[in-house]
């Protein structure tokens, strides 16, 4: 996925060194599959086995780990799914997308771009959204996000530190996270964020993407064990007088 750059903007810090201020629209963010479990399919198969009285780490033929990984699909017995992990690079995210990331808790790890670097960079994204992204609500979205950057830089020239000066920042500044997840964490995320209960446009795209580099390193079995309720026609859980009217199925 490319930035989708709206507006892009050249200043001089008061050091006379140029930097730049791009807005940009979705999708934005970058993906990569760092690192994942060796051999993923008979990790899972020889694991699953344990369900059937076998344990042994002979290698199962290609038809036992479609049987294998299908009766998981089937079963709430998912430990399984926990023995696999994966190391991704997710670049140019919101912090209000990394915010909502780290809420994931079980089987996870993160480590993110420190905001303490900010004054390093020579370009600063900001992401536009929907509404923000068009018309009148860009001319004001740009005009907030680039006067708060320009004043950050400003006041880092000025000696204020950065763990002070970032707190101007637009939430939607783009950062770089690394994010590792059991498949397991992955499976819980996949119902939820790409919902249309969760704000559409940034998680989506990252959850899509994920999922098409799954099957591609790793395997389209385990690729196809990360679907969302409705697209295996099921009911989404959110029924209450609280909860967003679903867009993609009956709401009866």
């Amino acid at each position: 996925m490319e930035n989708k750059r709206l507006i892009k903007v050249e200043f001089m810090d008061k050091n006379f060194q140029p930097y730049e201020i791009h807005i940009v629209g979705l999708p934005a963010a970058e993906v990569e599959l760092v690192s994942f479990t060796d051999l993923p399919a008979h990790t899972m198969a020889v694991v699953t086995d344990t369900y059937n009285g076998r344990l042994d780490t002979i290698p199962r033929n290609v038809n036992v780990q479609i049987q294998n990984l299908k009766d998981i699909a089937n079963t709430k017995l998912q430990t399984p799914m926990e023995f696999i992990h994966m190391t991704w690079l997710i670049k140019d995210v919101t912090r209000a997308f990394t915010h909502q990331l780290v809420r994931y808790r079980v089987g996870t790890s993160f480590c993110q771009e420190s905001m303490r670097f900010y004054g390093k960079h020579k370009v600063y994204k900001v992401l536009a959204t929907h509404d923000a992204a068009k018309g009148e609500g860009l001319r004001l979205f740009a005009d907030s996000a680039i006067s708060a950057v320009m004043n950050y830089v400003d006041m880092i020239d000025n000696g204020v530190p950065s763990e002070d000066a970032r707190g101007i920042l637009p939430t939607n500044i783009l950062t770089s996270i690394f994010f590792d997840c059991s498949l397991r964490t992955l499976q819980g995320i996949m119902p939820q964020r790409l919902c249309c209960q969760a704000q559409q446009g940034e998680w989506q795209p990252i959850l899509m993407e994920m999922r098409k580099q799954i099957a591609k390193n790793m395997s389209p079995m385990i690729a196809n064990l990360l679907k969302a309720p409705y697209e295996r026609g099921e009911p989404c859980g959110y029924r209450a007088s609280f909860d967003r009217e679903c867009k993609w199925q009956d709401s009866n």
